[in-house]
């Protein structure tokens, strides 16, 4: 029998209620328990069983990973295809040149942008209902939601030859589902793991994240020598499989305990509790977890006006929701949808050789700093990494623009501004992958109060992926000799763009690492400036030495 079946019965002889009520009661769970808890209200003890990294906590965020390779594995091979041979005779325009008998085939602009970006906005639209599905079935039940449109999506697009209208609906499709995944997996994550290693447990579903960048960009590499359709209808057909495989295994896992406290279901939080922490259900530790879960929810009630997800615009709550919101708009406009969809173009364009294969060296260098990104996130904080991140792709896409225009002009590099480009292209991509793709979704996600996290995620990743679609739209008009025509010069826009996301980010955004998801919630109510917090500070915090609450 799995957990989750363990999960759903309710065993009164093992569970008995005089001690684990399915309603709460004031007198099981006060909202005032001084008694059961350190100094300040919401401390876990650090030797406590709810502080320990197990097995199952390891393997539940490594199941969770899979779900970040299916998202960029999408995002990598999108951009992949448009330079395939067999996907422009599909669905590209035919023309014969003046003296010429043999056609050619090309995608127009147009169907280059709606190809690699359109798709965003249902991206967007699925991130936004995944917070309805998760009120409804939790973070896992949501997952799956999503695992189910991205299979029918990838198999409609692989029938779809001849057709843009059909392939880009089924994309869509898909990517409903992908939006999902997207916002559901981290916060699955971060409500089951615990305070001192959360940020390299949740850290794994970015590095599946690059990893999925990574194989797309391989898969393409190797099936575009495919004379046929097949070229391209190959990395689609292996999403099913994948979104299978990831939608099944998560039913060997719990429910979010949080997400169950949140409906009044005590005895099974206790019970996901229990499983996840390789603890006594009935033992001391789970029970003084779910005094302090249930503590923070009820004083979240007590500052909310109302008891739908509006609750996320209110004055008590909007400072989280628009930090949350500003963490994943900066990445989305860091550049990152212009070098992950559009590296094998841009390269072509500026008259660099074999851009696809260059792609891969530029995906591997992603995998290779998202696989150091979890050590920076704990070890570093989450405040640290993003303003390092920043500073660094900032220096990178300087480099390479100033670079360029004094070597050889923006549209036809040389020999050794083409060294350099690709250079600071791999680094640029080794520092998102190590401190802002390992971040982003996983600092967002812990600004929420535990009852408005899905939602309050969900408006956030909506947003961003809006942001992220007109990122991705003007990219190829940005390249596109009858339009922009920038070449090289992208990196000087893009590092406008990151200057002012690290003034912001450095302005709003607080250090969360060692802190439990209830501490948070009380750095929020104390009221303290963002750039007055620090690693430091909430390691004491985490040892009982300082007060979460002093401002």
């Amino acid at each position: 029998m799995s957990p989750s079946d363990d999960l759903g019965r309710t065993d009164t002889r093992q569970f008995p209620t005089k001690h684990f009520p399915t309603e709460h009661k004031e007198e099981h769970f006060p909202t005032d328990h001084k008694e059961d808890v350190r100094p300040h209200d919401h401390a876990i003890d650090p030797g406590s069983a709810m502080c320990r990294t197990t097995g199952r906590l390891i393997a539940l965020n490594a199941v969770i990973g899979i779900g970040g390779f299916i998202l960029n594995f999408d995002i990598g091979y999108t951009g992949a295809v448009l330079v395939m041979e067999p996907f422009n005779q599909a669905f590209g325009q035919r023309t014969i040149a003046p003296g010429e008998t043999t056609p050619t085939y090309a995608l127009s602009a147009t169907q280059q942008s709606l190809g690699s970006s359109i798709y965003l906005i249902f991206l967007a639209i699925g991130a936004g209902a995944s917070g309805l599905s998760s009120h409804y079935f939790g973070p896992r039940g949501a997952l799956q939601v999503g695992c189910v449109f991205v299979a029918i999506g990838a198999a409609g697009m692989v029938g779809s030859a001849g057709n843009f209208v059909g392939y880009m609906a089924s994309k869509c499709i898909g990517a409903f589902g992908l939006g999902h995944v997207q916002n559901m997996g981290v916060i699955y994550g971060v409500e089951c793991s615990p305070p001192g290693k959360r940020g390299l447990l949740v850290c794994l579903f970015t590095v599946g994240a690059t990893i999925g960048n990574l194989v797309a960009t391989a898969v393409c590499a190797g099936s575009q020598l495919i004379p046929n359709d097949w070229s391209w209808r190959t990395p689609i057909i292996l999403q099913i499989p994948t979104a299978a495989a990831f939608g099944f295994s998560l039913l060997a896992f719990p429910q979010s305990p949080r997400w169950l406290l949140t409906k009044g279901k005590t005895e099974q939080a206790q019970r996901s509790f229990g499983y996840l922490f390789s603890s006594d259900p009935l033992g001391e530790d789970v029970r003084r977890q779910v005094l302090d879960t249930q503590a923070a929810i009820d004083e979240e009630k007590e500052l909310s006006s109302s008891t739908n997800w509006t609750e996320i615009f209110h004055r008590n709550f909007v400072r989280r929701t628009m930090i949350a919101l500003a963490i994943n708009c900066c990445a989305a406009l860091s550049g990152s949808f212009f070098i992950f969809s559009y590296a094998a173009l841009f390269l072509h364009s500026v008259g660099v050789g074999s851009p696809i294969n260059i792609s891969v060296i530029i995906n591997s260098c992603v995998v290779a700093g998202g696989l150091t990104g979890p050590f920076w996130v704990e070890y570093l904080g989450r405040r640290r990494s993003i303003i390092t991140g920043y500073l660094g792709m900032m220096t990178c896409m300087l480099v390479f623009a100033a670079t360029s225009t004094g070597l050889g002009g923006a549209n036809n590099v040389n020999a050794a501004s083409r060294d350099v480009l690709i250079a600071f292209l791999c680094l640029w991509a080794f520092t998102f992958g190590g401190f802002i793709s390992s971040t982003q979704f996983m600092a967002s996600s812990e600004m929420h109060a535990v009852r408005h996290r899905s939602y309050g995620q969900a408006f956030a990743s909506l947003v961003a992926n809006l942001v992220a679609f007109g990122s991705s739209f003007w990219g190829p008009y940005m390249l596109n000799p009858d339009y922009g025509n920038m070449g090289t010069n992208v990196g000087y826009f893009y590092f406008g763009l990151e200057s002012i996301s690290l003034v912001i980010l450095f302005l709003i955004v607080p250090e969360n690492a060692r802190l439990t998801l209830e501490e948070i919630d009380e750095y929020f109510i104390s009221g303290r400036k963002a750039w007055r917090t620090s690693l430091a500070r909430n390691k004491r915090i985490a040892r009982g030495e300082a007060d979460v609450k002093e401002n």
